[in-house]
C-alpha cells in the first residue's frame, strides 16, 4: 500500500527494547539498537553503517562496525557534512545501513547507478535537521567553545529524551519536555528546533523515511505517553526485508510489538508532517501541491487540524531569513520572542473581531 503521508508500507506497529536500560537510554524506546543486535547475533548481516561517537571529535560521525556497541550509536540534530556514509555503504558487503530519509535515498541512487543491490536499510523519522551554525551559536550563547566539548547528546533518557552536553568542568543537562523552563532550555529550543535548518529540508518531503525497508519514529501518542515513560517506538514496515527484520527480533526476545493505528501514527507526527508533505514550510514556493491533496480522493485521512497556523509558517520563515545573516545569529532566540508576541497579539485582536462580527450577526 502507497499511502499519501506515510509512503509505501506493509504493516504499522508500536515497537520497543525488551531490555530496560537499552529502551530507557537510547532514543524513545530503543527499537534500532535491539533491531541491530537481534541482526548481528543471527549473523544476517556483517557490517553496520551508523551515526556514532567519534574518539576525537565532540560531534558524532558516520562509521562502519562490525561488532556493535549499543553505547556507541547517537542520534543527532545534524547531517555528517562528510557524507562518508555513502562509500561506506556501497562497498559490496552484506551491510546494514541506518540514516534519515536523504541519507537513504542518497544510498539508493547511488546503488541503482552502479547496478548493484542496496544494502538492509533502517529509516528514522526526521523533521528537519540544524546546519552545524545552530550548534555554533548555541555554544556561544553558553559561553562554551567547541573544543571544550567533551560529550554530546541530544537524545535518551526516556520517552522525552534529554539534552547532554559536558566539559571538563560543566554540565548542561534538561529534559527536552517536562523539566521547567531554564535558559539553557530556552536557548536550546528557539536554536535547534526551526531557524537554522537546512533549505533543503524545508524543501523535503520525506518524513518516515519512505524508501527504507523498515522506518522507526518517536510515538508521541497521548495513550502511549500516559502509560509508559521509558519510550516506545512508531515502526513503519515497508518491504519484505523489514518483516524478515522485524521477525528475527521478536523470535529473540530482543524486542517488544504492540498494535496502532493508522491516526494515531498521522496525528502524532503532527504538523512537522502535515507540513511538510503539503509544501507549508516552503511557502510560497510551493502552491499547487497542497491544492492537489485537498482534493485528491485517494486521502483516506485529512487531519486539518494539524496542519500549520499561517502566523506559525510567517514566524519560522522570518527567523530562517535571520539566522542567513551572520550578525543577527546570535539574536535569533530574542527575534523569537518578539515575534511570538507580536503573532499572539494580533490572534488575540483578531479573536475579538470576530466575536465581536458574530455577535453583531445575531442581532441582526
Amino acid at each position: 500500500m502507497r499511502d499519501l503521508w506515510l509512503g509505501p508500507y506493509l504493516n504499522l506497529k508500536l515497537t520497543f527494547a525488551i531490555d530496560p536500560s537499552a529502551r530507557w537510554e537510547r532514543s524513545s524506546g530503543g527499537s534500532v539498537v535491539a533491531l541491530l543486535s537481534a541482526l548481528l547475533e543471527a549473523r544476517t548481516v556483517n557490517k553496520i553503517v551508523a551515526l556514532c561517537e567519534s574518539d576525537n571529535y565532540p560531534l558524532p560521525r558516520f562509521r562502519s562496525l562490525t561488532q556493535f556497541a549499543p553505547s556507541a550509536l547517537k542520534t543527532s540534530f545534524y547531517v555528517d557534512p562528510g557524507s562518508s556514509f555513502v562509500t561506506q555503504v556501497v562497498d559490496g558487503q552484506q551491510t546494514v545501513f541506518v540514516g534519515l530519509p536523504c541519507q537513504i535515498q542518497a544510498v539508493k541512487r547511488l546503488c541503482h547507478k552502479r547496478g548493484i543491490y542496496p544494502p538492509i536499510l533502517i529509516g528514522l523519522f526526521c523533521g528537519g535537521i540544524s546546519s552545524i551554525a545552530a550548534l555554533k551559536v548555541f555554544l556561544k550563547r553558553v559561553g562554551i567553545t567547541l573544543r571544550e566539548v567533551r560529550y554530546l547528546s541530544f537524545r535518551g533518557g526516556g520517552m522525552y529524551g534529554h539534552f547532554t552536553l559536558r566539559t571538563d568542568d560543566r554540565t548542561i543537562h534538561f529534559n527536552r519536555v517536562t523539566d521547567p523552563m531554564t535558559r539553557e532550555k530556552w536557548l536550546h529550543d528557539a536554536i535547534f528546533f526551526g531557524p537554522f535548518f537546512r533549505r533543503d529540508c524545508l524543501m523535503c518531503t520525506d518524513v518516515t523515511g519512505e524508501e527504507a525497508d523498515i522506518s522507526f519514529g518517536d510515538a508521541w501518542i497521548p495513550r502511549v505517553m500516559k502509560d509508559n515513560k521509558s519510550g516506545t517506538n512508531i515502526c513503519i514496515i515497508r518491504t519484505q526485508r523489514g518483516i524478515s527484520m522485524l521477525d528475527c527480533a521478536l523470535e529473540r526476545g530482543m524486542i517488544g510489538c504492540d498494535e496502532v493505528h493508522y491516526e494515531e501514527v498521522i496525528d502524532s507526527q503532527g504538523s512537522a508532517l502535515i507540513g511538510r508533505k503539503l509544501g507549508l514550510w516552503s511557502y510560497p514556493r510551493s502552491t499547487v501541491f497542497p491544492t492537489r491533496v485537498i482534493f485528491d480522493s485517494e486521502v483516506r485521512y485529512f487531519p486539518t487540524a494539524l496542519s500549520p497556523s499561517f502566523d506559525e509558517i510567517l514566524r519560522r520563515q522570518v527567523l530562517w531569513k535571520l539566522a542567513k545573516i551572520r550578525y543577527l545569529q546570535l539574536l535569533v532566540p530574542e527575534f523569537d520572542l518578539v515575534l511570538r508576541f507580536f503573532t499572539r497579539q494580533v490572534n488575540r485582536v483578531l479573536a475579538v473581531v470576530r466575536a465581536a462580527k458574530r455577535s453583531m450577526e445575531r442581532h441582526t
